[in-house]
């Protein structure tokens, strides 16, 4: 079963078309594989099981599985059935689909999130039960229990998404997928149930074909208009499904054509319902097929924000900035809008600024009128529109905070946004981005009283605590600053606010220590080596704040220039131990074993460090050259043609190209 867990978690990768892109310790091991551009969380989806009726327990699963994947990060592997043999002489029952995570497990399936249990029967409705088993918390941690009531089952699939949302959330997911919108609630529970269970035969058909079982004499053509056919007097529920089971057999049945001729039976079904025609307009886009979407999407009459929104991405996405442009400035002109529209508005004028792109007219600015920075100025005024509808979005806030530093525009305004920012932001998060940003102002003396002020209501609040010891810094508040460090110091239970304790230190003693350090990094980018007293300069900030980020990568980096590397292994691997998602050392450590001899083990770091930084470049452009090096051509290619698709200029890709050139040419 290797070789099928291998196929589920590939299915659907888009690293390369048709390129394998598992990494083993060398060409012929056995070793454990990883795969490029593998979400934070695998969920494996196991059945949702039921005594009297297992058909809707089924269709709940697919739909627990579509409700799911709305998150970024988060790719879900559905265990359909229980499968064994030979693929040609097994056939399916529902016995098959009704077993629980300790009857059967897909041998090296890589989840790292298990879901399974129960749909119950009571007198007074349904009850839906499932386990959620987390393997990234303790081996003794019980896994979660989650329940959800309803009378029926028209209730229960109401419910199923904030159901499934309270799972996401509780593993550490927040941030919902563009192109994803929610079903509104069914209106006909005959349809409603029939459908589920036409949905999951869909799915288990993937599952099946996945595994090596040709098609039964009913292909899946027959099954997607037997759904099609329930969707009228159903509400937007029928046709959501619909779509999304046209989408994921688009991707991952590797017949999309035959898919698109299904989908183009019942166009007009996709046509009027705006959430269907988002879904598979945005499976077409994703499968190349841009045309296609471009024209479903347009076909709507009276487009919602979120169709508009839909569009407007594809055409950015399709190098179509000024089409963007112009539905946006339609859609805001029209007043069929919504917060994230106007900012995604914002966010692509201020895009367009950065790549000096121009901008023909503007929504909020007058058209006679051309002041400076006016892309800058119309991403403000929408981001500002944004917050009137949305003033509790501290990712927002944080938006108009930064531009209005950036552009000089602080007053009194200014500061009374960035006292709600404090009231609101509860991670701190968008707060520190925003006192980055305010570096350069004449005086920070205003956030300081702010922040003072809250930090009195919320004594215990850590974050708050070292983002007003931020400010004391700049500030010069050196006694200030010396006695709020004392009491953060009892506060800081974790080694993140540890170390920003000591960075803060540090900076209190070092005034110059980002810029040496940004000194002894341009050093050592240009290829040469650092002076002793640099080192031990590094050496001895490093035994002070051991948990500073970035430091023993750029030591390491100082001892491998002198050639000692058994010094600079030592420490990268004393860094990694600290800091396992950190990239570059990742990188480095890999590359350093692979020098050594040791292709297993700098396999095994490279694709731990890919596992956690999948966009990383450097590391995807390493990892390529080793690949190729070692002989796995397929999976070098892979590598190196998503480093590519994210920054084909990429300093790192280019040696790669340069090392394999020469190679060959050799």
């Amino acid at each position: 079963m290797r070789e099928f867990a291998q196929r589920l978690m590939m299915q659907g990768q888009l690293a390369a078309p048709n390129v394998a892109t598992a990494i083993f310790g060398t060409a012929g091991s056995e070793g454990q594989a990883i795969y490029l551009g593998q979400p934070a969380l695998r969920i494996g989806l196991w059945p949702i099981q039921s005594g009297e009726e297992p058909g809707t327990a089924m269709g709940l699963f697919t739909l627990l599985g579509l409700l799911l994947e709305r998150w970024q990060g988060v790719r879900v592997y559905r265990l359909a059935a229980r499968v064994e043999g030979d693929p040609d002489s097994w056939r399916w029952s529902m016995p098959a689909s009704q077993f629980g995570v300790d009857d059967w497990q897909l041998d090296d399936l890589d989840d790292n999130v298990g879901i399974w249990g129960e749909l119950e029967t009571p007198p007074d409705g349904l009850r839906l039960v499932l386990n959620v088993e987390d393997d990234r918390q303790p081996e003794d941690a019980p896994p979660a229990v989650f329940r959800q009531e309803a009378t029926d089952l028209m209730a229960l699939v109401n419910a199923l998404h904030g159901f499934s949302e309270r799972i996401v959330h509780s593993l550490g997911f927040q941030d919902l997928r563009r192109h994803a919108p929610l079903y509104a609630g069914p209106e006909n529970e005959t349809a409603l149930q029939d459908a589920l269970e036409l949905a999951f035969q869909l799915e288990l058909r993937l599952f099946l074909q996945l595994w090596g079982q040709v098609w039964p004499d009913t292909g899946p053509g027959e099954i997607f208009q037997k759904i099609a056919g329930m969707a009228t007097g159903s509400g937007d529920f029928v046709p959501w499904l619909y779509a999304s089971s046209l989408a994921r057999w688009l991707r991952h049945s590797g017949d999309s054509s035959g898919i698109q001729a299904v989908a183009d039976l019942n166009i007009a079904l996709l046509r009027a319902h705006e959430a269907a025609a988002i879904i598979y307009g945005s499976g077409l886009f994703a499968e190349g097929q841009v045309n296609a979407a471009y024209d479903l999407l347009e076909a709507q009459e009276s487009p919602g924000p979120s169709m508009v929104l839909t569009l407007a991405d594809l055409y950015r996405q399709g190098g179509r900035v000024t089409d963007a442009l112009d539905r946006l400035q339609a859609a805001i002109e029209s007043e069929r809008t919504n917060d994230e529209l106007l900012v995604y508005y914002g966010d692509l004028l201020q895009a367009m600024n950065l790549a000096g792109l121009p901008c023909d007219g503007y929504v909020y600015l007058d058209p006679d009128e051309d002041p400076e920075e006016a892309q800058l100025q119309e991403a403000l005024h929408a981001w500002e529109a944004a917050a009137n509808m949305e003033p509790r979005d501290t990712q927002v806030l944080q938006r108009i905070l930064i531009a209005r530093a950036e552009m000089g525009l602080v007053d009194d305004e200014f500061w009374s946004l960035f006292g709600r920012l404090v009231a609101l932001d509860e991670a701190c998060e968008a707060l520190r981005q925003v006192i980055d940003a305010c570096y350069n102002l004449e005086s920070l003396k205003p956030a300081q009283d702010i922040l003072q002020q809250a930090c009195d209501k919320d004594p215990g609040n850590v974050e708050l605590g070292l983002n007003l010891a931020e400010v004391l810094l700049v500030e010069q508040e050196e006694d200030a600053l010396l006695r709020l460090l004392g009491k953060l110091n009892t506060l800081a239970a974790d080694e993140t606010a540890q170390a920003e304790l000591a960075r803060l230190r540090l900076m209190l003693e070092e005034p110059d220590l980002e810029w040496r350090l940004g000194e002894i990094e341009g050093v050592l980018d240009a290829g040469n080596t650092i002076r002793s007293e640099d080192t031990e300069w590094l050496e001895g900030i490093l035994e002070d704040a051991p948990g500073l980020g970035g430091l023993h990568a750029l030591l390491g980096r100082a001892y491998l220039g002198w050639g000692e590397d058994a010094t600079a292994l030592e420490i990268l691997l004393d860094g990694y131990r600290r800091y396992p998602a950190d990239a570059e050392l990742a990188a480095l450590l890999g590359e350093q074993l692979w020098q050594a001899g040791e292709a297993e083990l700098a396999f095994e770091y490279l694709g731990k460090g890919l596992g956690e930084n999948p966009n990383d470049v450097p590391l995807l452009a390493l990892t390529g050259r080793f690949l190729f090096e070692d002989g796995q051509d397929e999976a070098a290619r892979g590598c190196l043609a998503r480093a590519e698709a994210l920054a084909s200029r990429h300093p790192a890709l280019q040696q790669a190209r340069v090392h394999i050139a020469a190679t060959l040419a050799g």
